[in-house]
Formats: C-alpha cells, structure tokens, sequence
C-alpha cells in the first residue's frame, strides 16, 4: 500500500510540473503556472513580447483620453519568435511609432536626399520661413514626436523634396504694388580701400 501510493504521489507532482519548464524563461509556480520574465509570454514562456508604442488607433478609455502603449503601436504585426515588429507600409521605428519620411522608397534616402526628415515636435521649432513659417512654435500633442516630414534643402521643394524650386518674388497683378528701397549705411575708418556684395535669396550683387 505504502509502495503504491508513493508511486501516486510522484505521478502527482510530474503532472503538476510547468509546461516545458516554463522554457527557462519564467519562474514554475505552486499551481503550475509560469510566471515569465520580462519580454516574454504565453503559457511556457516561450513566446516573445514587441515593443511597445503610443498606439495609432484604439478605443477610448475616457473623454479625450485615447492613444494608450500598445505593442507595435497597433500599426504593426509581432513576430513571437524573435520580438520584432513587421510595420505596416509607411511606418518604421522598433514599435512602428514613427511614419516613413516620404522619397526614401524611390531614392533610399529621405526627402529623396534634398531635405531633412524630422518629427513635428522639431518641424514646429524650426524657424524657416519658405517652407514652414518664421517664427517656431511649440506642439506636444501625442503624435508630436510619431509623425515625420520633410523640410526641403533651398532649391528643392514638394512633400518628399523631389523637385526643384524657382526664384519667388511678388505677384505684379495682385494688390498695389509699390517698389521698395533699402538704405544701407556703410562705415569705416580713414583709408578705406576695396568692395563688397550683398547677398539675398542666393542671388549676389556685383561688386
């Protein structure tokens, strides 16, 4: 009796024992469950969690609260196997938390080479008058630092810097139009000797 019900009692345990050791990726507890380090998942830990990001699109949890972490920011597909996320077309980043700068897929490089990818966090601090606006500002809304986009390079313009830009100036046929003149006072000292060129909007005075 003795003997049999020893062998009951190991038959017990080795049924109670974690699913493939918890795959060295967890900790076997009491009632065979594994509870499994950090990156990883499922019932024997051998599955592999993604990064996580500001989500692109998810239900609400609130009014106006929205956009909570989300693995591969709900933009991307988790590879169990190795913990990497496969971006949906037009995104990139560890989590898909960033949009694809356009002109990268044509020419391999950002802005078709001509410009300077950057996220709108930047874009709304960076003083550039032609492209943006002359004087920065300040966005931190939640995608402030998810969605790219292009500041052209002088001379090249479009969404993605792909085209070159023409010389701008005003519109003869709109408004009155009155013609300006600059004032330039230039000082030196006794025995002032050669020249000098004025530069604007990349075109160069003669000396």
């Amino acid at each position: 009796m003795f003997i049999v019900l020893l062998t009951l009692l190991r038959f017990t345990s080795t049924q109670a024992a974690c699913p493939n050791a918890c795959t060295k990726n967890g900790v076997c507890t009491g009632n065979s469950t594994c509870i499994c380090e950090n990156g990883f998942t499922g019932a024997d830990c051998s599955l592999r969690f993604c990064a996580f990001g500001k989500a692109w699109a998810d239900y609400p949890s609130a009014i106006d609260t929205a956009h909570g972490d989300a693995e591969c920011s709900n933009m991307g597909l988790c590879n169990r196997a190795t913990g990497v996320c496969k971006c949906r077309s037009g995104f990139q980043g560890s989590a898909c938390q960033l949009t694809r700068c356009p002109g990268g897929v044509e020419t391999g490089k950002d802005c078709s080479g001509h410009g300077i990818c950057m996220p709108m966090r930047e874009a709304a601090e960076y003083d550039n008058g032609f492209f943006l606006r002359s004087i920065g500002t300040t966005y931190n809304l939640w995608d402030a630092s998810k969605i790219m986009g292009c500041v052209c390079d002088d001379g090249w313009a479009e969404y993605d810097c792909s085209l070159r830009s023409c010389p701008y100036g005003d519109d003869p046929l709109v408004g009155s139009v009155l013609d300006e003149i600059q004032a330039i006072d230039c000082l030196c000292g006794s025995g002032c000797a050669g020249s000098f060129r004025l530069d604007f909007r990349n075109e160069l005075t003669t000396a």
